[in-house]
C-alpha cells in the first residue's frame, strides 16, 4: 500500500509498505518502511528501519538506524549514538553521522562525515567525493579518488589519489591538518598524499607524496617527485 505525505503532518503509523514524503513529516515513534522516499523533510525521533531508503530532500534520524539500501541525494543527518548498519550506501549528497557505521559497500560522490569518535567498518569503500572520520576506517578494499581522512586507515587493498575537494579546503581553512596519521594494508598505492606513517607488504608511493615513514615487508616503489623521509624493510 502506498502512502504520500504532501503537507505538514505527524506520522501516526509505525510501519509502512511504501511511503513518499513531499512535504514535512515527523515520526514521534519508531518508523519502519519497505520503501521510503523523502523529497521534502522527515524527522524521526525513535528507531528507523527501511529496506530501500531514498533521500532527495532532508532527513534527520535521532535513533537507531538499520537499512538495506540507502541512497542520499540530499542531506541526511543521524544523531543517534547506536551503530548505523546498512548493506549498501550510495551518497551523492551530504551525510553526517554521530556514531559508528557498519556497511558492506559505501559509495561516495558527495560528502560523508562521521562526527565525534565514530568509525567505519566496510567490505568496500569507493570514494570520488569526501570521506572524513575522526577514528578508524577499516575495509577489505578502499578506492579513493577524492578526499579521505581518518586517524587510522586499514584495508587489504588501498588506492588513494587525493584531490583538493571542498571539504579538504574547508578543513585546511579551519587549521586542521589533513595529513593521514597511519595507513596500513597489504597492497597500498598513494598519489598526491601526505601521511605520517605507511605500513604494508607491497607499497607504491606515486607522484607528489610526502611521507614521513614507510615500513614495508616485501616491495617498495617511490616516485621521483615524492619524498619519503624514512624507510624500513621488516620481516
Amino acid at each position: 500500500m502506498k502512502t504520500a505525505i504532501k503537507g505538514n503532518q505527524s506520522l501516526t503509523e509505525t510501519a509502512y509498505e511504501e511511503l513518499t514524503i513531499d512535504g514535512y513529516a515527523e515520526a514521534p515513534k519508531e518508523l519502519k518502511a519497505e520503501k521510503l522516499t523523502v523529497n521534502g523533510f522527515l524527522k524521526c525521533m525513535d528507531s528507523f528501519s527501511c529496506s530501500k531508503f531514498l533521500c532527495k530532500g532532508t532527513t534527520r534520524l535521532m535513533g537507531k538506524v538499520i537499512c538495506d539500501e540507502l541512497q542520499c541525494m540530499g542531506a541526511l543527518f543521524v544523531s543517534g549514538e547506536e551503530i548505523v548498519t546498512a548493506n549498501r550506501i550510495d551518497c551523492k549528497g551530504a551525510v553526517k553521522l554521530s556514531s559508528d557505521l557498519k556497511t558492506d559497500t559505501l559509495d561516495v560522490k558527495g560528502s560523508f562525515t562521521i562526527r565525534n569518535e565514530g568509525s567505519i567498518t566496510a567490505r568496500a569503500i569507493n570514494a570520488e567525493g569526501s570521506v572524513s572520520v575522526n577514528q578508524l576506517i577499516k575495509a577489505e578494499t578502499i578506492d579513493s579518488f577524492g578526499f579521505i581522512y581518518a586517524d587510522t586507515i586499514i584495508a587489504k587493498n588501498i588506492y588513494i589519489r587525493s584531490k583538493n575537494t571542498r571539504v579538504a579546503r574547508m578543513l585546511k581553512s579551519e587549521g586542521v591538518d589533513v595529513t593521514l596519521p597511519l595507513v596500513i594494508g597489504d597492497y597500498i598505492e598513494l598519489i598526491n598524499v601526505k601521511a605520517h606513517e605507511v605500513r604494508g607488504k607491497h607499497i607504491k608511493i606515486g607522484p607528489n607524496c610526502r611521507i614521513d615513514r614507510v615500513e614495508y615487508h616485501k616491495t617498495l616503489e617511490v616516485d621521483p617527485t615524492s619524498r619519503v623521509d624514512e624507510t624500513e624493510q621488516v620481516q
